[in-house]
C-alpha cells in the first residue's frame, strides 16, 4: 500500500498518454481481489483501486468509481444471497434507497459547486 501511495503521489509518468491495457496481469489481479473479497470481505478501495491505477493504468477518479461499482455489485449479491425468503421491511428499504441515491446526488452537486 505504501508503494501504491507514493506511485500515486509522484503522479503519472506518462500524463496524457493513454495506458496499454495488459490483459493478463489484470486477469490475474483481478482473481487474487476477487478470491480475498470472498474470504475476508476486503476489497473495495484497499485493494482494487491500487490494482487499477498501478497495473490498469486508469486516472485516479476513474479508478474509484470504477471501484464503488464493484463494492455496489457485491454488497447486492451479499444481500441477495442472505435474504433468502425472509426480505426487510419495504419500507425500510425503501428509505435507505432514497437516502443513498440522494446523498449521491447532493454530493455530486456540491462537488460540483465547489469547483466553480
Amino acid at each position: 500500500m505504501l508503494g501504491s501511495a507514493f506511485s500515486m503521489w509522484r503522479g503519472p509518468a506518462h500524463a496524457g498518454v493513454r495506458a496499454r491495457l495488459r490483459v493478463t496481469p489484470m486477469l490475474a489481479l483481478g482473481t487474487a481481489v476477487g478470491f480475498v473479497a470472498g474470504l475476508v470481505g476486503a476489497g473495495g478501495g484497499f485493494l482494487i483501486v491500487p490494482a487499477l491505477v498501478l497495473v490498469g493504468g486508469l486516472a485516479m477518479p476513474r479508478a474509484v468509481g470504477t471501484s464503488l461499482v464493484v463494492i455496489a455489485l457485491q454488497s447486492a449479491a451479499g444481500f441477495l444471497g442472505r435474504t433468502g425468503d425472509a426480505l426487510p421491511p419495504l419500507p425500510l428499504l425503501l428509505v435507505v434507497i432514497v437516502a443513498a441515491v440522494g446523498g449521491a446526488f447532493g454530493r455530486r452537486h456540491a462537488a460540483r459547486r465547489g469547483a466553480r
